[in-house]
């Protein structure tokens, strides 16, 4: 409920059972007399795995196409994207350096699920996708989710790890999915 990023050592308070078993696990892992590195990280997306970048994109090809008539993409939850090959190279780093305890680990900048839903049209050029911004009560979800989920970077840069914003990150995952799927035809092609 917290209207700052959350650092490593602020209270918990999950809201939902998704949250408590997350919680539960990071006290049996972080139990005094043990040792282990711990990273929390949010609103993943990369190149193998379903992810909302590559759902945005899905949605606006039905929306192009006139399946549907606008994305709806909720505007009152705020967090960090994290690419995941980014997420990949600082637990490498964190490796080499031995850490250990609760660190945490997202691209920098924060955005609400609207604003990260532009963001992606926008680099795509697909200027001609209407995006409206709804409230989270108007999405059907099974769980509640914190309307403020953006975590402190104070842990890992302590560590010499310091992040690119979420919006560079989502042009290296957009390129690289036009560079994976030219590779994937020109295999194609080959056969």
């Amino acid at each position: 409920r917290k209207n700052s990023p959350y650092e490593v050592d602020d209270q918990k308070n999950p809201m939902n059972a998704y949250g408590e078993s997350k919680s539960l696990g990071e006290d049996l892992m972080l139990q005094p007399g043990r040792s282990g590195l711990l990273i929390r990280s949010s609103w993943i997306f990369g190149h193998y795995g379903a992810n909302f970048v590559d759902k945005m994109l899905e949605l606006s090809e039905k929306a192009r196409q006139g399946v549907i008539p606008c994305l709806k993409v909720v505007n009152d939850q705020k967090g960090s994207p994290t690419y995941a090959v980014d997420l990949a190279r600082a637990v490498r780093v964190l490796l080499e350096k031995e850490a250990v305890g609760l660190v945490h680990m997202t691209n920098s900048d924060s955005c609400s699920w609207y604003e990260f839903a532009v963001e992606i049209l926008r680099q795509k050029g697909y200027h001609d996708v209407k995006i409206e911004a709804i409230s989270s009560d108007k999405m059907e979800r099974p769980a509640k989710r914190p309307s403020y989920s953006i975590l402190g970077m104070r842990s890992i840069e302590k560590h010499g790890v310091y992040t690119r914003s979420w919006q560079a990150a989502l042009a290296d995952y957009l390129n690289r999915q036009i560079d994976l799927n030219r590779t994937v035809l020109k295999g194609l092609h080959n056969d």
